[in-house]
């Protein structure tokens, strides 16, 4: 038997995240499938963490229909020390900028 997209996910999810001092979260983007986002709350949870208190999602602008590339930059530039892992969707054109932001807050970037 194979290993599934959601195994895969989920296993790389727990190699990075490490939890540490302030970083402690996971965070995410809405296009996030489902059941990335609760492979994420479970492996928080097996940390001990709270979804509530750890998970973030960078919702877009009221009124946008999806979060552009400069949120997620302003988020990691702002918020990044605090996560481990940030979960973007694949399809996402342009990962550069958002690579650079990831690295520069000290956590990873996953295309899911």
């Amino acid at each position: 038997m194979g290993m599934t997209r959601t195994d895969a996910g989920d296993l790389q999810l727990r190699m990075l995240h490490r939890p540490t001092g302030h970083r402690r979260g996971i965070c995410l983007l809405p296009e996030v499938p489902p059941d990335v986002a609760a492979a994420a709350a479970q492996v928080l949870a097996e940390h001990g963490e709270e979804r509530e208190r750890r998970l973030a999602t960078i919702a877009p602008r009221p009124g946008a229909e999806h979060t552009t590339d400069d949120e997620i930059v302003y988020f990691l530039d702002r918020f990044g020390h605090e996560y481990t892992v940030v979960l973007c969707g694949a399809d996402r054109a342009d990962t550069t900028g958002l690579k650079a932001a990831a690295e520069r807050a000290g956590c990873a970037l996953v295309l899911v």
